[in-house]
């Protein structure tokens, strides 16, 4: 209670004698309360308890602390109560039972007496041997316990040497053999008929639609298709080409930069970092936490296997593995909600142990038999994608892999940490926080175009049925609201919990819809030690709805990007926390000036999805990424003809030089505005600095952000929420 109040050993010794004595009391009254309060609910539950439960054995542990080591903290007729409760429990026990629990006893006792430091409390120690830990009860000793003790999980992400290929059976290798056959021809296809086919089409179709511009519609592309257009021709050409003019349209900001600007400033902005995470102070010990850095680059947002193909996937980890190698630029690539499998499979390049899982998931979930045709179409799978990827990773040491920075995604349906009722498998989390190559996990709570999400059924494949841990035959819908995400005090502890089980970074996903709502719960966080590393913001541009690639039309339920950033930056700032989460933005980002408005406004660092898709795998808008029909491949079925269509192996590398030049851009044009140093970049020239080095064009005018985001807009966005004059200070800086 007196660490509740902020108050250390050796802040609490340094008090004067008079506070000393009145921040005892008040821990005194506060122990008191809780211990009544525990009392009551354990009573009230013993009941109706259930001695055959394995829940049992952690209500016999309250109730035994409460009538002894806590006793002192109540009254005397509650002491009798709980004493005569404890007895009755306690002789509900089977004979098992009660000496299981004579030897939890026993273990608590060596712990008070100076015992192993990795022994804990009996409610601890009881705690640990729950089938499922509830988020709320996940201490530091509870997680220790549990990974001392935990069975081996079927897929183990630590790194090891490879496994040998399992001995196959000539049924099973005659069929891997004809799948193989036949794959390979629709491959051929593929590259000799269609991919050519359909590049011709694109190529003439672009020029059409030019000389149609020029000589019969006469109209410009309206905005989003002329950013998009030049993104394109980023991936197509690897570099920013210019024009003899080009439109410009209003909104769009505009870096007013110096005659003259220090052109070291580029190189300095290059090599900086941010170091993202901050240590957890649980029970007065300090839990040390992995650091994540991150360069002055847009990461890769969560778009999920199924819904982006295996290939691309492949491509992506390839670009962001390169990025880091050749020029050193630390960026994120996070997996969406289908899960770390896929991710994590192709980082370790163990092949043999990415099918004996896929296998054996498969097999005990009835979806098939032993040396079956689905068999040898997941070992067909595994062997072509690990072959490809061996193909394009060949350049990379174990050092450059080791600079992978993935973010394991987990949105409502926790595909791949999902346990009994739908909450989270800490055994299963702890498992892929342990692999080196993930840096962040992060749990999407809502997009800014829906809730939940839906994969097409005929993306469900074997594979991605073991991923997942679904059936296949029928579309996957998430539920909109998780039992670990229902409610504020579930989020806290899932955060907290989250953090002592990976002992990584943590961040949470959402779109900004109600700001008061907001505000609520990043204070409740804030109050309980739960606030993320990292915030990830979801949105729109002023003129395209959010990039989900499965959300029904005018899905919009949240506020724009640019709105959400000062909104998210401004509450974070009244709760006196900024500096304490790495604020990301997404929606909206394809230009570099497009990214320099975004962190003017609040935001740390930036993230995109349908900009990777487009600068880093060629993306030609078709619109049919749900169905699995994409003609590129990009969000195809991994095995169809259009699939094949996307060869990682050639469009790996030039995504990588689009992202190249697109950081190089980027770079210059965050030292156009006069700074040196790409982190503080708020400050020096977001609203509060009366900086005009980014404008926006409305109409025949050019208007700096300060004076488009004005003090009546933003006051009426943070209504309710802030007074006028906490705007004024906080986000105007007067």
């Amino acid at each position: 209670a007196l660490d509740a109040q902020g108050k250390s050993p050796e802040a609490f010794a340094a008090l004067p004698p008079r506070e000393r004595a009145e921040a005892l009391l008040k821990a005194e009254l506060t122990a008191r309360e809780q211990a009544h309060g525990e009392a009551e609910r354990a009573l009230a539950e013993f009941k109706t308890a259930d001695p055959a439960t394995p829940e049992y054995a952690l209500l016999v542990a309250r109730l035994q602390q409460l009538q002894g080591p806590l006793s002192r903290l109540l009254d005397g007729p509650g002491v009798s109560e709980v004493q005569a409760a404890y007895v009755q429990a306690h002789g509900r026990f089977s004979e098992d039972q009660r000496a299981r629990f004579a030897t939890l006893l026993e273990r608590a006792f060596r712990t008070f007496k100076g015992g192993a430091p990795v022994e804990g409390t009996l409610v601890e120690l009881a705690a640990s041997e729950l089938p499922r830990i509830p988020s709320g009860l996940m201490t530091a000793r509870v997680a220790a316990l549990r990974r001392a003790s935990a069975a081996a999980p079927a897929w183990d992400h630590h790194l090891t040497p490879p496994q040998p290929p399992a001995p196959r059976s000539l049924a099973l290798r005659a069929r891997v053999g004809v799948l193989t056959l036949k794959q390979g021809a629709v491959r051929l296809v593929a590259k000799a008929l269609y991919v050519p086919a359909r590049d011709a089409f694109r190529f003439v179709m672009g020029h059409v639609g030019e000389i149609w511009r020029k000589y019969v519609s006469g109209r410009e592309v309206d905005k989003h298709n002329f950013r998009w257009g030049v993104i394109e021709k980023l991936h197509k050409e690897g570099d920013f080409r210019g024009s003899l003019g080009h439109p410009v349209y209003d909104y769009m900001p505009e870096v007013m930069s110096p005659l003259i600007f220090r052109d070291d400033a580029v190189g300095e902005i290059r090599a900086q970092t941010r170091s993202v995470g901050r240590d957890l102070v649980v029970d007065g010990e300090t839990l040390p936490i992995r650091k994540l850095e991150l360069s002055p680059m847009m990461g890769v947002s969560g778009m999920s296997f199924p819904q982006l193909s295996a290939q691309s996937h492949l491509s992506l980890i390839y670009i962001h593995l390169k990025l880091a190698k050749d020029l050193g630029v630390r960026v994120l690539d996070n997996t969406g909600e289908g899960g770390a499998g896929l991710h994590l499979a192709v980082l370790e390049g163990d092949r043999e142990k990415a099918r004996r899982y896929l296998v054996d998931w498969n097999k005990a979930n009835g979806q098939f038999k032993d040396d079956s045709w689905g068999e040898a179409n997941v070992t067909r799978f595994v062997d072509q994608l690990m072959a490809k990827r061996d193909e394009l990773f060949k350049e990379f040491t174990p050092a450059d892999l080791a600079k992978s920075q993935i973010v394991a995604q987990y949105g409502s349906a926790l595909n791949g940490i999902r346990g009994e009722g739908g909450f989270v498998d800490f055994d299963k989390l702890r498992n892929i926080g342990d692999s080196p190559f993930v840096a962040m996990t992060q749990f999407k709570l809502k997009q800014a175009a829906k809730r939940g999400a839906k994969v097409d059924s005929r993306k469900i494949d074997a594979v991605v049925a073991a991923l997942r841990e679904i059936q296949r035959g029928s579309h996957a819908k998430s539920p909109e609201i998780n039992p670990d995400f229902s409610s504020y005090e579930d989020i806290a502890a899932l955060l907290l919990a989250t953090k002592i089980v990976t002992r990584k970074s943590v961040s949470l996903k959402f779109g900004v819809g109600d700001v008061k709502d907001l505000h609520d719960f990043l204070a409740y966080l804030v109050s309980r030690g739960a606030l993320p590393d990292h915030i990830q913001l979801d949105g729109r541009g002023d003129d395209f709805s959010p990039g989900s690639g499965n959300a029904p039309p005018g899905a919009n339920t949240s506020l724009p990007s640019n709105d959400a950033i000062i909104v998210t930056d401004a509450i974070l700032k009244q709760l006196g926390v900024r500096e304490q989460v790495y604020l990301e933005a997404t929606g909206d980002i394809f230009l570099p000036a497009d990214g320099a408005e975004k962190l003017a406004l609040g935001a740390d660092g930036l993230a995109g999805a349908r900009v990777w898709m487009n600068m880093g795998l060629g993306c030609a808008k078709v619109k049919a990424c749900a169905n699995g029909n994409c003609p590129y491949g990009i969000a195809s079925r991994s095995d169809s003809l259009v699939g094949f269509s996307l060869d990682p192996v050639k469009v790996a590398p030039k995504g990588f030089t689009a992202g190249a030049n697109w950081f190089k851009a980027y770079t210059q044009t965050l030292a156009e505005t006069g700074t040196s140093d790409w982190r503080t970049l708020r400050s020096q020239i977001g609203l509060a600095s009366r900086s005009t080095a980014i404008r926006l064009k409305v109409g025949a005018k050019m208007i700096p952000l300060d004076r488009y985001y004005d003090l009546d807009y933003v006051s009426d966005l943070l209504r309710g929420v802030l007074t006028r004059r906490e705007v004024k200070r906080l986000v105007f800086g007067r």
